[in-house]
């Protein structure tokens, strides 16, 4: 089963081809490839927690959860 899931990104200078971990000290799980299940939760997540630069991009990626647990 593929499904559509949204990464959430600061602006850099070029489009990213693969997600960045994440290490933030806060993080939830620690360093992960955090991805939304709704693009809604995605942007809500860039203005809230995007605010170094105040500008944010959202990824869109196709995972294929046929092989995960």
């Amino acid at each position: 089963m593929t499904k559509n899931y949204y990464h959430t990104q600061e602006s850099r200078f070029k489009e990213l081809t693969e997600s960045i971990i994440c290490t933030r000290d806060d993080a939830w799980l620690g360093e992960a490839h955090y991805f939304w299940k709704d693009e809604f939760d995605a942007e809500n997540w860039g203005h809230d927690s995007k605010k170094r630069t105040g500008y944010f991009e959202i990824y869109v990626s196709e995972i294929n959860f046929e092989d995960v647990l």
